[in-house]
């Protein structure tokens, strides 16, 4: 698009499209209405805090699996008014449920939830999905660059330091090297699993304690971020999740966009050489 903000959105879309379905406003608005119909199932199904007929069970789920553009500009019309993107989806998600007969059940739609709550579990779920992506790209590289290390094994060539012709190596070896770069990083964002909370606006589930005192709520929490929403809860939180897990996962990235540069770089001089 000629009117793009930057180049991801412009020349370079057909590269993105992929990541654009998880990352964009659009994705984090369909993912914070999943985890604000997720919540709302549990409490009402899981936990059964007022009764609910089990048969309705698919209308809550088709808000959320049917969720689509123009459900998303609705919810931007509904934050003109609120001025409050998750408040906007909440509201959203009453609607859906007038219109589905379900009128009884919509003042639990974000039941003591902070925005924070919808969000690090959004945020998650996005990340999860999106790392998932990188990593097939990973390891296609990985492979790519391990087949030349087998084909080009026994191909001499001139290694050098400091520019200057040092000892012989070959062409294999030097694909390698890159190869096992990109792998350990690979191995790092595949294994760290994001971590979410749903604990409140101080992290002391008050709200929780003070409605439903009867409640283990730091384990029912545990048990929806696990079974629920497949991510791995953390405890001990303020408002915000600390976002550990993200930084692991990114900072991975980082250092495989590195490696990738340095590969880049390796090869455009090998060509200038004449190799």
């Amino acid at each position: 698009m000629i009117t793009a903000l930057t180049s991801l959105d412009g020349r370079y879309t057909r590269l993105t499209t992929e990541l654009a379905d998880v990352f964009s406003e659009y994705g984090l608005i369909k993912h914070r209405v999943f985890v604000e119909i997720e919540w709302l199932k549990f409490i009402l199904v899981d936990l059964k805090l007022v009764p609910f007929d089990g048969a309705n069970i698919e209308k809550l789920n088709t808000i959320a699996l049917t969720f689509d553009l123009e459900d998303a500009r609705k919810v931007k019309e509904i934050e003109k008014e609120t001025n409050h993107d998750v408040k906007a989806v909440e509201y959203f998600i009453k609607d859906q449920l007038d219109l589905s007969g379900l009128s009884d059940i919509k003042e639990w739609v974000h039941f003591a939830c902070t925005s924070d709550d919808i969000n690090n579990t959004s945020y998650a779920l996005m990340l999860k999905k999106g790392k998932e992506i990188a990593i097939a790209l990973l390891r296609q590289l990985i492979t790519d660059l391990e087949q030349k290390a087998l084909q080009y094994k026994s191909i001499p060539m001139m290694s050098r330091t400091h520019g200057q012709p040092a000892t012989p190596t070959t062409t294999g070896k030097e694909f390698i090297n890159f190869a096992w770069r990109i792998l350990q990083e690979a191995e790092i964002i595949d294994q760290t699993n994001v971590q979410a909370k749903i604990n409140g606006a101080t992290g002391n589930y008050n709200a929780h304690y003070f409605v439903y005192p009867e409640i283990n709520w730091i384990e029912a929490s545990q048990r929806f971020i696990s079974t629920h929403l497949k991510l791995e809860p953390i405890l001990f939180t303020t408002q915000v999740n600390p976002n550990h897990s993200i930084a692991f996962v990114l900072h991975a990235m980082i250092r495989a966009a590195a490696t990738i540069i340095d590969l880049d770089r390796d090869m455009w001089g090998y060509i200038s050489l004449g190799y």
